[in-house]
């Protein structure tokens, strides 16, 4: 396959997708994955697309929500790290509630050694995986969206508002100059928006490749919550806005 061909589908691919791993590409492509690492680096300087660690991201900042299978395949370590650093904040006896993203479903390995702990989730694998741990757990009902395994809807948001957390986790696809967090979907936005007014405190999980990105729908303001983030360079603390709250991992 000549270059221009395999550059044509990766950026086709990326359209549809919004974001893929180097695997996926090299199957798409039938390509070894050094050439697909050396494709994405090209195609990064011609301004194409954005990579980040493992694959790369369409520059379409209002893509839509990307396959579970593919996000949890991305950043495997720095969201362990986050998420272990989150799982911190949970004490014995608390009642929180943890989204459908895949940085907060990370954390859930970190809290088996939480006692008397309950969980509050929207999130499919993240019910699953609290249960597996012998964790007390509670799954809100609603309809189940495909790609982030997440339930949604008028339903969700009226169990939800039942309760009052201690702490909430959730995950972002992005945060904007304008100084909020974004997702791409407004029924997940509005589980997120109910989640920070039931909580005494809101704890956001992202890594540092999706600060400066905006997506469809913003849920929370930056000084509302605080973000927990892997290390930053200069130029990701340039593209944070201010009054941001920030624990940073060193």
């Amino acid at each position: 396959m000549l270059t221009q061909e395999r550059h044509q589908i990766i950026i086709s691919h990326l359209k549809s997708r919004g974001i893929c791993s180097v695997k996926e590409l090299c199957s798409v492509t039938n390509s070894s994955q050094a050439t697909i690492r050396r494709d994405l680096y090209e195609l990064q300087q011609k301004g194409k697309l954005i990579r980040v660690r493992g694959g790369a991201r369409s520059l379409d900042e209002f893509s839509s929500d990307v396959e579970q299978t593919i996000r949890f395949n991305l950043h495997v370590e720095e969201k362990k790290q986050i998420a272990q650093a989150a799982a911190m904040h949970v004490r014995d006896g608390d009642n929180i509630f943890i989204d459908a993203g895949t940085t907060t479903y990370e954390m859930i390995q970190f809290l088996r050694d939480k006692k008397d702990l309950t969980v509050v989730t929207n999130g499919i694998d993240a019910a699953i995986a609290c249960i597996e741990l012998g964790i007390r757990t509670k799954i809100l009902g609603g309809t189940i969206k495909k790609k982030t395994h997440a339930t949604i809807g008028t339903q969700t948001c009226q169990q939800l508002m039942q309760f009052n957390f201690n702490a909430s986790f959730l995950g972002s696809n992005g945060l904007g100059i304008n100084g909020c967090y974004t997702t791409p979907d407004c029924a997940e936005a509005d589980i997120k928006k109910q989640a920070v007014d039931c909580s005494k405190v809101t704890f956001i999980l992202m890594d540092k490749s999706k600060i400066g990105i905006e997506s469809f729908v913003n849920f929370a303001k930056v000084e509302s919550v605080t973000l927990i983030t892997d290390q930053l360079t200069e130029m990701d603390k340039k593209k944070i806005p201010k009054k941001t709250n920030i624990e940073e991992i060193n």
